[in-house]
């Protein structure tokens, strides 16, 4: 019987080592994750692996073909090359090395093993170890006859647990005990060869129904009341196929064949918008490289989304010049939507020398690094709708309005739009790089944990049976949903990098003429739309 190992993928949950080698041949005691996930089928007797490359498959290669070499006393004559072994200790194993495709998803890795798999076989990833008995669940697959078969297992608690006696004393601490929301994949599969040809092609995910190129891919795979309802999120309604408006003339709804292949590198795609941007790029076919700072701590969308859409993600600090000039090399982009920022004004005031840091200095180095290319198409860098000089109108701004800034966010973000505009015209223009600013802000929508922002916020109180507490609920503001303003963002980049002479900075936000809404109204309406009485003050 033949052991398949998926060993393919960028690896880029752990890329502080997976831009070294493939995640697989990360070690545990000497020795790659491979090599011991091997040693699991070994021991029930299966020895025939099929192993599908992908990102630096070159590596497993060089691994296997001097395998016998590491593993033994040797006598070289050197005169002749001629290699005699003695005491060898390498297994006795048969090993099919197959190039998958470095851009190909799990199921399109396999459906190219057609010609090599003839009979029943097992399956695992390459990057998970278990203590797992392979000879029952083949003999649980053999008696059902059933195409394919996993090991369900029941993960852990999120949280450790107290063990409270009868009269509520705490009589122990349980660290993560087994969760109570079911089974989830253990990565261990018995197959059949015929589930292969259920396998569309390069582009479907196992389990999953393959991308389609032609249709948007908002939520890519994801089921929307796990993720868009999820903590009180509502689902969003279908995208709007309408132009969007720029001034007199209008650009096109997005155009998903122009995404496909292209290498984006994206800041900020451990964010809010980040992470839903990241998700829907990688849906039209592009190859997302992700830069920020790790998510923070608790429950974010970044780690909801999942990260194996994602060609590689490098957790760096914009500050940080070198770091940021290395990753920029690397990722060698097409297109770049800089999006990492420090967001919240109340930070701001609590850490202003960081703020300035993160958006003005983070803007610099990246730029600096980029002009140092000659690849990237466009560049679109995201400010915010705080940079105009607020003069107490309540009108809405323009972009030809004055830039200003009383807040250090708000002056951040004015301030890295004069920056933009200093490169674009010292550096990039004159070399046909096109660089633009959008300014928009406000948004809301399923996934967003952020402090200090008022959906969430509205629904952390909820859950505490609390009043929700307004700032300023008379302000109003141009709310949109997080899906428009990347709809707009990708089709001004689309835009910017095949000429079409679209001006250099745009607001985003409600068309003209929309109803627009106080703090306290959008308030009300999510807590009617929740069953809840008014209850904020």
């Amino acid at each position: 019987m033949q052991a398949v190992i998926l060993a393919g993928g960028f690896g880029t949950r752990i890329s502080e080592e997976s831009h070294l080698r493939p995640k697989p041949m990360n070690e545990i005691r000497g020795k790659p994750i491979l090599w011991h996930i091997m040693k699991i089928y070994a021991a029930h007797g299966i020895t025939d692996f099929v192993i599908c490359l992908g990102y630096r498959g070159y590596m497993i290669k060089e691994y296997f073909a001097n395998y016998i070499l590491h593993s033994s006393d040797v006598t070289i004559d050197a005169r002749t090359g001629q290699i005699t072994y003695h005491n060898s200790i390498a297994e006795p194993w048969r090993v099919t090395l197959v190039d998958t495709g470095e851009g190909s998803m799990t199921g399109g890795r396999l459906k190219r093993l057609r010609s090599y798999l003839t009979d029943t076989f097992c399956m695992t990833y390459g990057d998970g170890v278990a203590n797992i008995d392979i000879g029952a669940e083949l003999a649980f697959h053999k008696a059902h006859g059933r195409q394919a078969t996993l090991a369900a297992v029941t993960p852990p608690g999120r949280y450790g647990a107290l063990d409270l006696g009868a009269d509520a004393r705490v009589t122990r601490f349980i660290e993560k005990p087994p969760g109570d929301e079911g089974r989830i994949n253990g990565g261990f599969f018995v197959l059949e060869p015929e589930v292969l040809d259920r396998i569309a092609g390069d582009a479907t995910p196992f389990g999953r129904a393959p991308r389609n190129p032609g249709r948007r891919w908002p939520a890519d795979g994801l089921s929307p009341p796990r993720v868009l309802a999820g903590d009180g999120h509502f689902a969003r309604p279908k995208l709007s196929r309408r132009p969007l408006d720029f001034g007199s003339g209008a650009v096109e709804d997005l155009d998903v064949s122009f995404w496909s292949g292209r290498r984006i590198l994206l800041t900020g795609h451990t964010g809010f918008k980040g992470a839903w941007a990241a998700r829907w790029l990688a849906g039209q076919g592009a190859r997302v490289i992700g830069l920020a700072l790790p998510p923070p701590p608790g429950p974010n969308l970044f780690e909801m989304l999942g990260q194996d859409h994602l060609t590689a993600s490098h957790f760096v600090d914009l500050r940080d010049l070198a770091r940021v000039d290395a990753v920029v090399k690397t990722a060698d982009p097409d297109l770049v939507l800089h999006m990492a920022a420090q967001p919240l004004v109340r930070l701001s005031y609590a850490d202003p020398v960081g703020t300035f840091g993160s958006n003005i200095m983070g803007t610099v180095h990246l730029l600096d690094a980029l002009r140092r290319l000659s690849r990237p198409q466009a560049i679109l860098v995201v400010t915010s709708d705080k940079v105009y000089a607020n003069d107490g109108t309540g009108r809405a701004y323009g972009e030809g309005d004055a830039l200003g800034g009383h807040d250090p966010y708000s002056a951040s973000k004015a301030a890295t739009e004069i920056i933009a505009a200093s490169f674009r015209d010292a550096f990039f223009a004159p070399e046909g790089v096109a660089l633009a600013t959008a300014r928009g802000g406000n948004v809301i929508g399923g996934g967003d944990y952020s402090a200090d922002r008022l959906v969430p916020d509205i629904v952390r109180a909820l859950s505490r049976n609390e009043s929700v507490v307004l700032r300023n609920p008379d302000a109003t503001r141009p709310w949109q949903h997080v899906l428009d303003c990347l709809d707009g963002y990708f089709t001004y980049l689309h835009g910017a990098a095949t000429g079409r002479g679209l001006p250099p900075a745009l607001n985003f936000g409600p068309a003209q003429g929309s109803p627009c809404f106080t703090v306290a109204a959008l308030t009300d309406a999510m807590l009617t739309a929740m069953g809840r009485p008014a209850l904020h003050r």
